[in-house]
Order: C-alpha cells, then structure tokens, then sequence
C-alpha cells in the first residue's frame, strides 16, 4: 500500500494581499491610459506659474490675469503689423529733413542725377523730397538759411518766411508726412515753385 501523499505546499495569504496592494509589482498600470494628457499637464504647469507670479487667490484673480495678458498679445500682434506694413503712421513731423530720403547731409549730392533717376523710376515721392533738399541746399548757400541736420521744415519757413517758401514747404509736408501721394503734376509745382524761391532770393541780394 503506498503511503499518502500530503501537499507541503502553503500560501501565505497576508503576504500575497500585499503584493497585490503594492503599486510597484501593478505591471498593468503602464497599460493604462494617463489621467491627464501632455496638454493638460502644460496647462497646468503655466498657470501654476502665473498663480504664483501673481499672487493669485482666487478664479476671479485669474480670469482677469488671462484677460490682460489676451489683451496685451492682441495690442502686440497690432503692432507688429504696423511696423510692418505701416511703418509711417506714427512718423513725426518734426523728423530731420536729411532723414526724409535716407541722406545725412545736403552736400555731396548729385541732386540733378538723382531727381532724373526719381522721375525715370515714376517714385514723384522721392522726386518731390529731392527738389526741397535741393532748394534747401541753395538757400544755404546764399545765406538765406541756417542749415543744420536737426532742424525740421517749419524752423526754415520761421528763417525764410516767404510766400513762395512756405508753399513749397508745406507741399513737401503734405508728401513726406501726411501719406499723400505725388504725381508728375506735383513734381513740376515744386519745380516751379523752385524757380519762384530762387528768382525772389537773387532779387533780394
């Protein structure tokens, strides 16, 4: 007759319970989804910093940080697009003559070249410019004006106050700084009224 054959197997129920329990042996875990996304996670991660940047308290605290912030990345988009694509709008009209067509001084150019080049290329704008640097260039010369790079057109009219200056000034205004638009007609005025500076000046000596 054989002997009987007894299990000499146990299970320690206590220390299985706590393998279970245990969130370092949950292997299934890496098969579930996470309870929050990468999104999610960056969200939170910024406005936890803004909580604290800000000393917020409270939602109503925050909404308004969000709002400001909205309103100051709108204002910064509008900006860009006009420096961009408007980059007079906020010019002033006090800005140096010399800076009006990129030059630094009124001596040294070929004003005849350049205003034939200007009405070549149909840019009057740029013609209208050279013909005052021109006429400025002349009154200087015949000590009629003071010419400095800092002054701005309305301190010449105070200097040469004369009708016809002053005209031919603020044509030139109008082009350079109000966004008016020459044309050859423009052009041949200031041109004309070129002559009328030049005839009265030489009348005057």
């Amino acid at each position: 007759m054989l002997p009987e054959i007894k299990d000499t197997l146990t299970c320690d129920t206590a220390m299985l319970h706590r393998f279970q329990t245990d969130e370092a042996y949950n292997y299934a875990r890496e098969l579930e989804a996470p309870d929050m996304n990468i999104f999610q996670w960056l969200l939170d991660k910024i406005f936890g910093f803004l909580r604290g940047l800000f000393a917020i308290e409270n939602e109503r605290d925050f909404r308004v940080v969000l709002y400001i912030l909205f309103a100051l990345v709108v204002l910064g988009v509008i900006a860009y697009f006009i420096v961009r694509f408007k980059p007079t709008l906020f010019s002033r009209s006090g800005k140096t003559v010399a800076q009006s067509i990129e030059e630094n001084n009124i001596y040294g150019v070929d004003f005849d070249a350049e205003l034939k080049k200007a009405i070549k290329q149909n840019d009057y704008n740029r013609a209208v410019c050279i013909i005052y640097l021109q006429t400025l260039r002349w009154l200087a010369d015949n000590g009629k004006i003071s010419w400095q790079i800092y002054k701005t057109p309305t301190q010449y009219t105070r200097e040469y106050p004369r009708d016809a200056f002053i005209r031919f000034t603020n044509l030139f205004m109008r082009v350079r700084y109000g966004n008016y638009t020459a044309d050859a007609g423009s052009v041949d005025q200031m041109l004309s009224l070129q002559n009328e500076i030049e005839e009265g000046g030489e009348n005057e000596s």
